[in-house]
């Protein structure tokens, strides 16, 4: 696998790009940009709970910015903003990706920005590998500075990469307020959904029975905030391989066509 990877400075924040081709007969899949903005977040966070590190939060006015980028960079590739047409006034300060974060209203403290854009796969944790597998980009999701992403994703088919990410990450508050934000949240991890895809499978049964066995050892087995609650499928308050079965049951159920809800498995 190929990467083209540059990287730029901008104020006192950071910014990396990444792209690589798309597939020549190139077609979106079936979620919204938002559900692939929530799937990437949770990938994120699951990711940093694995390093030791604190859980991202994010908000409205994050993912709005991030959608925003995401479509910019489908026709101005890089960290610079799309200027209005017939304005060939040189890139700087006043059109750096930074500056839609001051238009939206979005604070940080002085120096803890940075913006990742990916582009060339639609897939989430495809892109996902992209990132961590760039230096730059693994360095800013691992950044325990951070409190707060956005993502946002556009398709743009005929374009040079049909897909295209936006990533904000930002440290929102230094100590002088709350961490926590009426409009901030963690996206929703459904019963079942213990890796936040919007899909229940067998990958989710197989990290129950990791967490499962690891807490049996004694091992530590670090998980963001939903993941237990998503785990203990029947509610008993452990998490264990009677949660994994169920998921099981409900997923090959559902891959010979049935439609009910988990709740529907668990006995």
């Amino acid at each position: 696998m190929r990467f083209w990877n540059t990287a730029a400075a901008a104020a006192l924040a950071v910014c990396t790009v990444l792209a690589q081709p798309a597939a020549v007969q190139a077609q979106d899949d079936e979620r919204t940009p938002l559900e692939k903005s929530e799937v990437l977040i949770c990938a994120i966070n699951d990711i940093r709970a694995d390093y030791g590190l604190q859980e991202l939060a994010t908000m409205p006015v994050m993912i709005e910015c991030s959608m925003i980028r995401a479509e910019e960079i489908s026709t101005k590739w890089g960290h610079y903003r799309p200027r209005a047409e017939g304005d060939d006034t040189p890139d700087g300060k006043d059109n750096v990706c930074f500056t839609l974060l001051a238009e939206k209203g979005v604070t940080y403290k002085s120096g803890l920005a940075a913006e990742n854009i990916a582009g060339g796969h639609s897939d989430v944790l495809d892109t996902v590998d992209q990132f961590m597998n760039s230096e730059g980009h693994r360095a800013n999701i691992l950044n325990p500075d951070f409190t707060h992403i956005g993502v946002g994703y556009y398709y743009a088919p005929g374009s040079t990469l049909t897909y295209y990410w936006g990533m904000f990450l930002i440290g929102k508050y230094d100590g002088e307020v709350p961490y926590v934000c009426s409009d901030q949240y963690f996206p929703e991890r459904a019963p079942g959904d213990v890796n936040g895809s919007k899909t229940i499978n067998s990958m989710d049964a197989s990290e129950i029975l990791r967490y499962a066995g690891s807490m049996a050892a004694g091992v530590e087995y670090p998980v963001v905030h939903d993941f237990k609650a998503a785990a203990d499928v029947n509610g008993d308050g452990a998490v264990n391989a009677v949660d994994a079965s169920i998921v099981l049951r409900y997923t090959a159920a559902h891959g010979a066509g049935s439609s009910e809800e988990i709740g529907a498995f668990i006995w």
